[in-house]
């Protein structure tokens, strides 16, 4: 199933004066096969469930029902090896993942080092890593209480995994050149003239 997006208004453009893409979003099975082939795509940017930390429904498809870790890590293979066939040649392959723990004796499951691996048996090169810190929020709190009672340490990130599908200086070459953005077209000029304006009344 397609679900289309509204069109943007006439004339919608980012900060660059680029025209911005409406993307069709297509809500489907991941792990099995398209029953059409899907067009290239430039990028694959990705996050899957982390196994049992979080159930998202209970339609049996849904990986995050799987019964046993190595059912998960299976299902999640075939996402990912149907994502990879997407891919155009000479492209990038993105997935953020984060460690999970076995409930039962509370150690690393290592889902970070089996996406890793499984990317790299289907034919994708480890590229690049990242962190993406993430809202830390009542972690100090929690984190006090996991190291007094089981030597654990509180998590306030996860890992942006890099891959590459064929030679990099190409998928480098089709990113074309780097944006920075300024603070005022982050931020918004509204915004910074309403931080100006409560500074000045502060002091």
């Amino acid at each position: 199933m397609m679900v289309e997006l509204a069109e943007l208004p006439e004339g919608f453009t980012d900060w660059h004066g680029r025209t911005k893409v409406v993307p069709s979003w297509v809500a489907g099975d991941s792990t099995k096969p398209p029953a059409e082939p899907w067009p290239e795509a430039d990028l694959v940017f990705t996050c899957p469930p982390y196994y049992d930390l979080e159930r998202y429904g209970q339609a049996q498809a849904d990986i995050s029902n799987a019964p046993t870790y190595d059912e998960f890590l299976q299902a999640y293979r075939n996402a990912l090896l149907n994502a990879y066939e997407a891919l155009r040649e000479d492209r990038f392959f993105v997935v953020v993942v984060g460690e999970i723990r076995d409930r039962d004796t509370g150690t690393y499951r290592g889902l970070v080092p089996d996406t890793i691996r499984i990317c790299t048996q289907l034919g994708l090169h480890f590229y690049n890593e990242l962190v993406l810190a993430t809202a830390i929020g009542s972690l100090p709190v929690r984190a006090a209480r996991y190291m007094a009672s089981a030597r654990k340490v509180g998590k306030a990130h996860q890992n942006v995994l890099v891959f590459v599908k064929g030679d990099a200086a190409v998928a480098t070459e089709a990113c074309g050149p780097v944006v920075t953005p300024t603070v005022e077209e982050l931020l918004g000029a509204k915004l910074i003239e309403d931080v100006a304006t409560e500074g000045a009344a502060d002091g």
